[in-house]
């Protein structure tokens, strides 16, 4: 029953980012200063460091190895697709309830324009879904 429910709770994610989602909530523009993978990169906050943001809904495979995971396949593809999109450009962060994850990062939805960056990402296979 938990595998049928995670496959619905999938399904309906895929759902949800491929259609025309607009989400109302705080908003803010920000400068990329670097990408960290492909779904994380370091906006310009005024300190040397930055700040990072983590995309909403959306999981690329990791770029280097950690004490929990290991590196990814297609990992630097997809940080190198998501550095092309985003790097040194003006995005425009809308934030959830929850603004920060457990690690401290900001966590938000991500336009360039028009273009809804975690889709794109979806869409075009450089990360999955996730809950």
């Amino acid at each position: 029953m938990l595998k049928r429910s995670n496959f619905y709770v999938r399904v309906c994610m895929i759902c949800f980012l491929l259609t025309g989602f607009t989400f109302k909530g705080e908003e803010k523009e920000a400068r990329v200063k670097r990408v960290i993978d492909g779904d994380t990169f370091v906006i310009e906050n005024g300190t040397s460091k930055g700040e990072k943001v983590r995309l909403i809904g959306v999981d690329a495979p990791e770029t280097r190895r950690t004490a929990r995971k290991e590196i990814g396949y297609y990992g630097q593809e997809a940080k190198q697709y998501l550095t092309a999109m985003l790097n040194g450009k003006s995005v425009k962060l809308v934030f959830d309830i929850g603004k920060r994850d457990r690690y401290g990062r900001l966590l938000a939805y991500v336009y360039i324009g028009k273009k809804f960056v975690n889709r794109d990402l979806v869409e075009q296979g450089y990360a999955v879904p996730i809950r």
